[in-house]
């Protein structure tokens, strides 16, 4: 279960309550337990009513501050964000919760039917249910361990979000919206995508532009398979 020092959760209220923009920040944990802050740092950011944006410097010596301190990355920056829970979303996060992750957080709105008992891996007990629950719950019965956030609902911008992103939702054009939204904010950016019978797996690194994307991957006439 995911836990926070009174230190931390006071920073947290103050925050809360002292306007009404939207603010992002860093929780730190101790390295024998990783579910538990025990501080809440923020960096120079942008802001509004619906949505955060770190300065890329700021974060990067915020994690040069870190290291310095002798923490590890996973103890300011071990935090999963899992957005689509359908044919590729479900088994990720299977495959994810079997490799032993701490904390997962699984967004999707939509609820099991049955054609998604043999395309998808869900089961007649699942039927009409939130996929982002059946999902959970096999999860944690192959990591009992493991700590995960159900949203029921769709990706918003203003949402937060961790360094490591698994995005399998059916839209192109949704796609492409996360990944505005998340290209400045994550160092780890999977777009799974499947069409029928065909299966291609594509990489981009342009180490000039320091590892960023850009939104050419996106275009709907560059994959007219995905809908």
């Amino acid at each position: 279960m995911l836990r926070f020092s009174p230190t931390a959760w006071a920073k947290l209220l103050h925050f809360r309550d002292r306007g009404q923009t939207e603010i992002g920040g860093f929780g730190i944990s101790k390295p024998d337990d990783l579910l538990f802050v025990h501080d809440f740092l923020t960096v120079k950011q942008e802001v509004t009513v619906a949505s955060v944006s770190f300065d890329d410097n700021a974060v990067a010596d915020f994690f040069e501050d870190q290291v310095d301190a002798g923490r590890k990355p996973e103890q300011f920056g071990r935090i999963w964000l899992h957005i689509g829970v359908g044919a590729i979303g479900r088994q990720v996060a299977l495959q994810l919760a079997a490799m032993g992750i701490p904390w997962l957080q699984l967004i999707d709105f939509d609820t099991v039917e049955e054609s998604n008992l043999a395309s998808q891996g869900y089961l007649e007990d699942d039927l009409s249910g939130p996929k982002v629950q059946a999902t959970a719950d096999l999860c944690q019965q192959i990591n009992h361990q493991l700590e995960v956030l159900e949203i029921n609902e769709r990706f918003r911008r203003s949402m937060e979000i961790g360094n490591v992103i698994f995005c399998a939702v059916d839209k192109i054009d949704v796609r492409r919206l996360i990944w505005e939204s998340v290209k400045d904010r994550s160092s780890f950016f999977c777009d799974g995508r499947m069409s029928a019978e065909v299966l291609r797996v594509l990489t981009a690194c342009d180490t000039a532009r320091g590892g960023k994307q850009d939104g050419r991957d996106f275009n709907q006439d560059t994959h007219p398979g995905v809908r």
